[in-house]
């Protein structure tokens, strides 16, 4: 057997133990650092009612060691190494709003365990009955998922690979809840060689924001997993985005200023020259 074979093996068997998990636990910048690669194509879902999306999810493969520390959405790390294919990068991100923080971060607890200075602050006001609960909520992570795909509905045939951020809650949840078939199975769409087209409509909804104004979303509903016109290869997956090699992981300290809003101007200038080195 090939080692692309053995690779997509073990690619199905944590796709369809990513369904089994699903319930283990409950913008224009991104911690995934995506404006460093040039003529992205984004997708972003259709709520049109007459016309469904229709994508082909694309999987990538592993560059980085730290991934196998790194943890999904169930709580659990991914467990994989270099090379290895994933579907998907979930991603828990601290984002604006959050006390000072002028852009997201990474939630360094939920993402490998560590210490975060975020969840440290909301551990502390759980203990203050003064506190209003709505600003403890915000302190909590938001999980975003990272996908790169084929939109079957994009005109431009040269445009149709893309690469879709989206709220875990507003898709990927509702992607799993569908592909457990019960006893029957599980519907591996991601995968490469026998996977299947999604077919969704995007619903929708509303909610109050904390300035009280009503903000729009999109959400899936009526998703089906349909037969694939065409099939992917190992060069296919080559042409994936590999997100985390484009993932910025902060250490504590950064995380910190950023959200007590610390970070003096010749801080970031500092910040800013050397990674430019």
């Amino acid at each position: 057997m090939s080692r692309f074979r053995d690779k997509r093996e073990a690619f199905k068997q944590r796709a369809e133990q990513g369904v089994k998990d699903r319930q283990k636990s409950a913008g224009k910048y991104s911690v995934v650092r995506l404006g460093k690669i040039d003529n992205i194509n984004f997708f972003k879902p259709s709520p049109d009612k007459q016309k469904r999306n229709l994508i082909d999810i694309i999987p990538f493969f592993v560059t980085q060691n730290w991934a196998a520390k790194m943890r999904g959405f169930n709580g659990d790390a991914l467990g994989v190494e270099v090379g290895d294919m994933l579907y998907k990068l979930e991603v828990p991100v601290h984002g604006q709003g959050c006390g000072a923080l002028e852009f997201p971060q990474l939630c360094l607890k939920s993402a490998f365990g560590k210490p975060c200075s975020v969840c440290d602050d909301r551990e502390s006001l759980k203990e203050d009955s003064n506190v209003d609960e709505d600003i403890i909520g915000t302190l909590y992570p938001r999980w975003k998922v990272y996908y790169n795909l084929r939109d079957k509905n994009e005109p431009d045939k040269t445009k149709r690979r893309k690469v879709w951020e989206s709220p875990y809650h507003s898709f990927e949840k509702f992607f799993l809840d569908e592909a457990d078939m019960g006893t029957e199975g599980y519907v591996i769409f991601a995968d490469p060689e026998e996977g299947k087209t999604i077919k969704f409509k995007g619903r929708k909804k509303h909610f109050k924001s904390k300035g009280g104004q009503m903000v729009d979303y999109l959400e899936a509903e009526s998703i089906e997993f349909i037969d694939r016109k065409r099939q992917y290869t190992e060069d296919d997956i080559k042409k994936s985005i590999s997100f985390d090699k484009y993932l910025a992981i902060p250490t504590y300290e950064e995380v910190e200023k950023a959200y007590l809003g610390t970070e003096d101007d010749s801080e970031k200038g500092a910040g800013k020259k050397k990674k430019e080195k």
